[in-house]
């Protein structure tokens, strides 16, 4: 079936994530402006660029492109979400723009169902390049529990690499 695909180029690729300004906000509701806003992958996209560099294949999952943003002349970020069985994410990747190679990925935000306890974390993407992740612990769809609640701070470096760090209580 994937045979017949025509390739596409990196620069085609980068084309569907269109360049933002920082700050932004990432919430599970904001995958509904990606999606109606922003034209879908093609499935050579996929295949070449998305989907090959993950670990797990999975047929059923699906990409939308979010957005794009340039950390240094030569790393550029982008900003897809992930949607597949009990996981929703939005992941963050840094790509070397003149290798064409994945430098680093994280995901900063999304919603994943482990052993009846759900996950949502929002993400804040800074100007300065920097993330703040706030996970939330649900135990059915209402009841938030706060005290587990945990927050993560990520730094995009100028080499494309990003540092993540678990923010301690004070």
């Amino acid at each position: 079936m994937t045979k017949n695909v025509k390739p596409l180029t990196f620069d085609a690729f980068i084309e569907y994530f269109p360049d933002i300004d920082l700050p932004v906000v990432l919430t599970q509701e904001s995958i509904h402006s990606f999606s109606s806003l922003n034209t879908p992958l093609p499935l050579s996209a996929i295949i070449e660029y998305l989907a090959a560099n993950e670990e797990e294949e999975d047929p059923f999952t699906e990409y939308v492109p979010c957005f794009s943003f340039k950390v240094t002349d030569s790393v550029l970020a982008i900003v897809f979400w992930k949607g597949s069985l009990l996981s929703y994410d939005y992941e963050l990747w840094t790509i070397d723009h003149k290798r064409r190679a994945v430098i680093s990925k994280k995901i900063i935000g999304g919603t994943k169902v482990i052993d009846n306890i759900i996950l949502r974390s929002d993400a804040v993407i800074s100007a300065d390049f920097e993330v703040e992740t706030l996970v939330n612990r649900y135990e059915s769809s209402d009841q938030i529990y706060p005290t587990k609640s945990l927050k993560y701070h990520i730094e995009i470096m100028d080499d494309g690499f990003i540092h993540s760090e678990l923010e301690e209580e004070k």
